[in-house]
């Protein structure tokens, strides 16, 4: 992980810990606004058969409990990402599994 990657995902990991109760969603470094609820077992579920497919695993949890700007996403629009939103993302993500 680069230097410039790390401090942007402290600086998330510091939001999401700073995150207030009503809102419960965090700013990416590239001021998107994400929101994530709680995953599943269903949702662990459908991941894998995302996986099966050829999907990625985390990017596939990531899109079902995800929502960026109040709207939800499909796994492949991460890869559209910047690398340091993504890293942020899988962070928090696996902080919730």
């Amino acid at each position: 992980m680069t230097e410039k990657t790390k401090q942007a995902t402290d600086q998330v990991t510091e939001q999401v810990n700073k995150q207030t109760a009503d809102d419960g969603g965090f700013l990416l470094p590239s001021g998107k606004r994400a929101k994530q609820i709680e995953p599943m077992g269903k949702h662990i579920k459908l991941a894998r058969r995302a996986q099966a497919g050829g999907a990625d695993y985390l990017f596939a949890m990531i899109a079902q409990i995800t929502k960026i700007d109040g709207k939800g996403i499909v796994a492949e629009e991460l890869d559209e990402f910047t690398a340091v939103d993504v890293n942020s993302l899988i962070e928090v993500t696996l902080g919730k599994l």
